[in-house]
């Protein structure tokens, strides 16, 4: 049928008939198709540009990031739209990414409704399960590990994380999280992957068990509850803010990663309640941020490291989001994020990029990244982009789970050798 001939198509339209090209296959469908186009430009600058304009079309964009010499913007809009798109400014070029959201996310559905995984990781989880599975690793290994409750969710839901100690005098923490933004599936998947990880491996893997004796750690794998479960509604998959009612506005959510105190609504959010960046009425004013953001300042003087996990366009970031200067620490945090990188690509080859966050995507305030560092004096404060660079985006196949958490662990190992623990 034409939905897996469009899958097979590799699309590279030539400008001048793009919009002519969409027009006619919305025409001849006979109903409206949401699709993921890339826009390709010359620079970061521009990029910024367009992105903009994209935000007043009330589009929703996937990601950024450097590509081809240039900057490349995904975004996912109606055909209807893509007339708009094309006409933009400083438009170079424009593929297609994903011919047909709907029937990406109707795949997903299906493959879930009828998998019969034979490990936990085969597949994404619902959020009953991960805490099921949270709970299981505290009863089994329990004189290792436990639960704890960060906080609560606007809906009342507990945000869950998981304690590791080894009780052998460690005095630094290191805390990872995922799921800020709900919708980035892979990010809850790998965290959680990465804490089993350090959890089953102890003291049968050396490196693991040497890592988990010097350094506490505190892993929050879904921070943002309310928005993952919404994501397993019709509807509602592609999600990404929480999901609080916003005065005197019908739309719902704030950013959770525009909402944090430290340079607060500077640039790269939005104030306007519909924006998928809105940064909220004040910093802290989501429960699911000041609830991270309150254990994070309470036990900053012991925390060495941390990060908050994302997807996608497999980038390893670090502050600054809210400026394009650099940071004191610059030099130091390039060199350890090149060393993750290199680590993470030698599994399966997969190449990250590496930089500050306002350099090597866009300038973003009010991220939990530049709050750590700038706020908390947390010098390894990373970011990640996961899997893929847009292929499927926010519908990873769960066929990359494994895959995502094992290279992603040889990364996290990294930092924390290289950075956490070197100073």
């Amino acid at each position: 049928n034409y939905k897996n001939q469009l899958n097979k198509m590799k699309y590279n339209i030539d400008m001048k008939y793009f919009a002519l090209t969409l027009l006619l296959a919305f025409f001849s469908l006979g109903f409206s198709l949401e699709q993921v186009y890339r826009i390709q430009v010359s620079d970061l600058k521009r990029a910024q540009i367009i992105s903009s304009q994209l935000e007043e079309l009330g589009l929703d964009i996937w990601g950024e990031k450097p590509s081809n010499g240039g900057f490349a913007i995904d975004v996912r809009a109606n055909v209807e739209v893509s007339p708009k798109i094309a006409a933009l400014k400083f438009v170079e070029k424009l593929e297609i990414l994903i011919p047909d959201v709907d029937f990406l996310i109707a795949q997903e559905r299906e493959r879930m409704a009828n998998a019969q995984p034979k490990a936990f990781f085969d597949e994404y989880q619902t959020l009953d399960s991960i805490y099921s599975f949270m709970d299981d690793l505290a009863s089994q290994y329990s004189s290792l590990v436990s639960t704890f409750v960060v906080g609560k969710s606007y809906e009342g839901r507990d945000i869950i994380g998981l304690k590791i100690k080894a009780n052998r005098g460690a005095t630094k923490e290191f805390v990872f999280n995922g799921g800020i933004h709900c919708r980035e599936w892979i990010g809850q998947a790998t965290v959680l992957y990465m804490a089993n990880e350090l959890i089953t491996k102890y003291g049968s893997d050396g490196n693991v068990t040497q890592l988990v004796d010097a350094l506490d750690w505190t892993i929050i794998p879904v921070l943002n509850p309310d928005g993952y479960v919404y994501t397993f509604t019709t509807g509602g998959r592609l999600w990404r803010k929480n999901r609080e009612p916003n005065s005197g506005s019908t739309c719902v959510g704030t950013d959770l990663n525009r909402n944090w105190e430290y340079k607060w609504n500077t640039g790269g959010s939005s104030n306007l309640p519909c924006s998928d960046s809105y940064h909220g009425p004040s910093p802290f004013s989501a429960p699911e941020s000041k609830a991270i953001g309150d254990y994070l300042g309470t036990n900053a003087a012991r925390i060495g490291g941390y990060i908050d996990f994302h997807a996608y366009s497999q980038l390893l970031m670090f502050p600054w989001g809210w400026s394009e200067d650099l940071t004191p620490d610059h030099t130091d945090l390039q060199k350890v994020g090149n060393s993750a990188a290199a680590a993470l690509s030698s599994v399966y080859g997969t190449k990250y990029d590496v930089g500050s966050i306002a350099n090597i995507i866009y300038v973003a305030s009010g991220s939990s990244a530049d709050h750590t560092y700038g706020a908390l004096n947390i010098k390894w404060s990373f970011a990640f982009e996961l899997r893929d660079t847009g292929r499927y985006g926010f519908l990873l196949p769960a066929d990359q789970i494994i895959p995502s958490g094992i290279e992603t662990f040889e990364a996290l190992k990294v930092i924390a050798r290289e950075g956490v623990l070197s100073n």
